[in-house]
C-alpha cells in the first residue's frame, strides 16, 4: 500500500474524534480518504479498488461515526461482496461498451444490424435515464424541507442530463454507422467527453455518493429511496433481475458503487 494509505489507516485509529463526530479533526479525515480516492481514481484503478472487498475504500463518515464497528469488520472478507461484484460486472461492461465501436472498421459488414443494435441500445438507455430523472424529480418534491435531498438530487439529474446528450449523440453515430471508422471515432470522442466531465465534477460527485450511502446506512428515507432509484433497472436491463439495494447499502463500500451508478453516463 502506499504512504498516503497508510496515514488513512493511521487516522483510522488516532485520528478520528469519537467523542465528536463534526469536529474538525474528522473533517481532515474524510478530505484525506476523498482526495486518495481522487488521486488512485475509481475508474483509472480498476484492479487496486475492485479486485477484492478488502481493496474498496469504506465510506469515511462511516468511521467516523461508527468506528468502533467499522474496526470490527474491517478484516472481514465479505464485507464488500456485493459491491465487489457489481463493480466487477460493471468494469466488464465499460470495456464491451467501448470495444463495440471498433465494429465499424469493418467497411460495411453488418451494417443494418448495426444501426438497428446501436440505435436501439441508444434508445433503451434514453428512455430508462429519463425515468430515472422523472422518479428523482418525485422524490425530491416529497420533501421541500430538506435542503440536502434537493442538492443530492440536483447533482444526480445533472449527470444523468449529460447521459442524455451523449446517448442522442451515440443514436446519430449509429444511424450512420455505414461510414467506416466512425463509431469508433464517436466512442473514442464520447470516452473523452466524459472523462473530462467526470473529472471537473468529480470532489462533488464523491461526496454526494458518500453522504448518500452513509445517510442511507443510518435509516434517512429520502436516501434510501434515491438510492433505490438509482439501481432500478427498467426496459432491457429489467430481465436480468433487481440488485441486493439493501445489502449494498450495509456494506462499509457501498458508496463505490452508488458513487459508479450516480456517474454511468
Amino acid at each position: 500500500m502506499s504512504k498516503d494509505w497508510d496515514e488513512i489507516v493511521r487516522l483510522r485509529k488516532t485520528g478520528i474524534d469519537v467523542g465528536n463526530p463534526l469536529s474538525k479533526k474528522n473533517d481532515e479525515f474524510i478530505v484525506k480518504v476523498f482526495d486518495y480516492a481522487k488521486r488512485k481514481n475509481f475508474r483509472e484503478h480498476v484492479e487496486h479498488f475492485y479486485s477484492s472487498a478488502q481493496s474498496i475504500v469504506d465510506n469515511p463518515f462511516l468511521w467516523v461515526f461508527y468506528r468502533d464497528k467499522m474496526t470490527q469488520m474491517q478484516d472481514s472478507k465479505d464485507k464488500n461482496q456485493l459491491t465487489t461484484q457489481y463493480l466487477k460486472n460493471r468494469t466488464k461492461k465499460d470495456v464491451s461498451a467501448i470495444a463495440s465501436g471498433a465494429v465499424s472498421l469493418i467497411p460495411l459488414v453488418g451494417t443494418g444490424l448495426n444501426m438497428l443494435v446501436g440505435s436501439g441500445i441508444a434508445a433503451s438507455a434514453g428512455i430508462s435515464t429519463y425515468h430515472h430523472m422523472k422518479q428523482l424529480s418525485e422524490i425530491a418534491k416529497k420533501y421541500p424541507k430538506e435542503p440536502e435531498v434537493a442538492y443530492w438530487i440536483s447533482v444526480i439529474i445533472g449527470l444523468k442530463e449529460f447521459k442524455q446528450e451523449t446517448r442522442v449523440r451515440e443514436g446519430f453515430y449509429s444511424l450512420v454507422s455505414f461510414i467506416p471508422g466512425l463509431s469508433l471515432f464517436n466512442a473514442i470522442v464520447t470516452l473523452a467527453d466524459k472523462y473530462d466531465h467526470l473529472k471537473t465534477s468529480f470532489d462533488v460527485n464523491v461526496r454526494v455518493a458518500a453522504e448518500l450511502h452513509f445517510s442511507a446506512y443510518d435509516g434517512d428515507d429520502p436516501a434510501i429511496e434515491i438510492i433505490n432509484e438509482l439501481f432500478t433497472r427498467r426496459t432491457g436491463t429489467a430481465v436480468l433481475g433487481d440488485y441486493d439495494v439493501e445489502g449494498i447499502i450495509q456494506e462499509p463500500g457501498g458508496w463505490v458503487a452508488v458513487y459508479e451508478k450516480m456517474t454511468l453516463i
